[in-house]
Order: C-alpha cells, then structure tokens, then sequence
C-alpha cells in the first residue's frame, strides 16, 4: 500500500462544522446506490443498507465529541484510529473502494490530530487480516498496524519543507 499524507495538502481545524460533509454524502450516496441487500465478504457480514447512515453518524459523533483525537499523545491517538477506524470498516456501503476511502478519511484525521502518517509498511493481506480480526472485535491487529504507519507529531519546520 502507497499512501502517504501531506500535512500542507490538508485544511487544519477537522472539528469545523461541515468538514465532514463529503463523507457523509458519501455514505448517503452508498445506502441509496449500492446493492440493496446485505453485503458480505468470505464469511465477514456488513452492515445492512439502513443501519449504514446512522451507525456511521454514531461513529462520527463519538470522534467529534473527542475533538478528532486532537491533542491525544501518540499511543492514545493510535487506539482511538484502530477502534473507530474498525468501527466504520463493518459500516461501509459499497463492496469495493471502501478501505481506499477510509485510509483517506483518517489520513485526514491523524494529520490533523497533529501526526504524520504513511501506509508504505503494511501489506494488503495483513490488512485484510487486521479487519477481519476487527470486526470480531479484536482491534490489537490494527492497533499494530497504526502503530508503525502513525509517525511522530508534525513540528512546524516540518510544515516549510512540504
């Protein structure tokens, strides 16, 4: 996985109304044009089309009412992303593009929370692996996984050289 974020690229101040709007459009958009039936992948069950928008919004609230992790230190930040981010996996509505999306969300989220991320050292089977574990209930796997892509706090000269 190649992925990586740039602070400059970013609007700071998540906690801004209507920051997330995009994706909540897009969750939306998910439950009204995806397969309106219930989603799975192997033997991994996903949240049925009407519980998608208010379990996600249940989600959402629960990072805005800790002010999107912002000033947590590191080891705190990365269990708060393992267990939202495992969280939103199980709601998400549409079969492909969903992992894609969310990195992107909580890119945005952990840059914002004041850290650098990158996604370079983790393989596409330990992270199919690290969500399935998840979903049954068990978010050590990513907690591991954030814990080496979760960098140290972004300093302000970081910022000039971006």
């Amino acid at each position: 996985m190649q992925s990586g974020v740039r602070a400059a690229s970013l609007q700071p101040g998540l906690s801004q109304a209507n920051s997330l709007q995009p994706f909540l459009e897009y969750l939306q958009l998910g439950r009204k044009t995806a397969y309106f039936c219930d989603q799975q992948r192997g033997s991994t069950r996903f949240c049925s089309p009407e519980f998608i928008e208010p379990e996600s919004r249940k989600e959402f609230l629960k990072m805005a009412e800790a002010r999107w992790f912002e000033d947590y230190p590191r080891e705190q930040l990365i269990i708060a992303v393992a267990e939202a981010y495992g969280t939103l996996n199980v709601a998400h509505p549409f079969r492909e593009g969903n992992g894609r999306t969310q990195r992107i969300l909580f890119e945005w989220v952990i840059v914002n929370a004041g850290f650098s991320i990158t996604w370079d050292s983790v393989e596409s089977e330990e992270w199919i692996t690290a969500n399935i574990y998840s979903y049954l209930g068990d978010d050590e796997y990513l907690v591991n996984i954030f814990g080496r892509c979760i960098g140290q706090p972004i300093q302000e000269d970081d910022m000039s050289s971006l």
